[in-house]
């Protein structure tokens, strides 16, 4: 269950943590998924996001 809370925070949040120069030299699509992306240098700064935040919103929604 972990690992799919950590997944979703990647996509959830992957594409609000990259760079304006990135976001225009990328050829993603809205559509895509940021854990298809090789962008792991952001991956960290999602992951503290993740246990500051996310998780425990993440765990209420799965205890509902």
């Amino acid at each position: 269950m972990l690992f799919c809370m950590l997944v979703r925070a990647l996509n959830n949040k992957g594409q609000m943590f990259m760079d304006k120069d990135e976001k225009v030299k990328s050829s993603l699509d809205q559509s895509d998924l940021f854990c298809q992306t090789r962008k792991i240098h952001i991956s960290a700064e999602i992951l503290n996001l993740f246990i500051a935040e996310l998780f425990p919103k993440y765990l209420r929604q799965l205890e509902k």
